[in-house]
Order: C-alpha cells, then sequence, then structure tokens
C-alpha cells in the first residue's frame, strides 16, 4: 500500500513545488487543481506559494479509507527531492521521522516490526465505535480489537 502511495505523495508535492515561493499565486492551472480537485481555500494557496506546508483530510468512500493531500514548496530539482525521498536509510535519521518503512506485496507480519501503540492509544481503542475512532479502521477491525 505504501508503494503506491508513495509516488502520488511525490507528485503532490512536485506539483507544489510549481508555486514559487517567489510569486505572489501559483500558476492558474496549479491554482484550479487547488481549488476544483483538492478544494483548497485562496489562503491555503497563498500558504503554499510562501512556502508554509498544508494538509487536508479528503472525503473517503468508506469509514475505512483515508485520504490525505498534502503540498509543501520544495525549493529543489525534481529530480533532487525524489532521491530524497526514496533513500530510506538517510530519511530514518531524520530527527522528526517516528518511524518509516515499507510494505511490500503481498505485506508481511514482519513490515509491521518497531511500530507499537503506547498505554494512551491502547486505553483509546477501548473506547473506539464504527465512525468516532481516532484510528481509522473498518468496524469489524474494531470489534475484534475489543
Amino acid at each position: 500500500m505504501i508503494r503506491s502511495i508513495m509516488p502520488v505523495s511525490a507528485l503532490l508535492a512536485l506539483i507544489a513545488a510549481a508555486a514559487s515561493p517567489a510569486s505572489a499565486q501559483p500558476d492558474s492551472g496549479l491554482q484550479t487543481f487547488f481549488t476544483e480537485n483538492v478544494g483548497l481555500s485562496q489562503a491555503q494557496i497563498a500558504a503554499i506559494g510562501s512556502g508554509e506546508p498544508v494538509a487536508k483530510t479528503l472525503p473517503a468512500r468508506t469509514p475505512a479509507e483515508v485520504f490525505l493531500f498534502g503540498a509543501v514548496y520544495i525549493e529543489a530539482a525534481p529530480e533532487s527531492y525524489l532521491r530524497l525521498v526514496h533513500d530510506f536509510e538517510r530519511l530514518r535519521r531524520v530527527p522528526s521521522y517516528l518511524a518509516l518503512g515499507v510494505f511490500t506485496q503481498p505485506s508481511q507480519l514482519s513490515h509491521s516490526h518497531g511500530f507499537s501503540f503506547d498505554s494512551d492509544d491502547t486505553r483509546a481503542l477501548r473506547k473506539c465505535k464504527p465512525g468516532d475512532c481516532l484510528i481509522q479502521m473498518p468496524a469489524s477491525t474494531i470489534e475484534e480489537l475489543q
């Protein structure tokens, strides 16, 4: 799953890179994409153009899905950015990364090595209800966990 998300994430970041902080507004095609396809406000588009990151949760088809959009201006050649995001060993050393892993097809239990819940997370899971849970998961999974 991560493998299919990575190219989309990289594409979105590269699209956002076209919104140069030196200009007050991104080009019209990008502005149209941001407003019509993502639903960003003019203030959010201006924030991207100013070099600030913007994130937005998008509507999902079912409660089991999560759709996120993120954009940030990156002052680098697209090739440099792509080299960085594919250098997992280097990214693991970045202090702000809590965890980084790659899921292959088919996924394996070993892919989640190092993933854990703290005691607050575990207590919160006990109170989960379908459509009202901090962790988005299918109702059947919530029932199994409880």
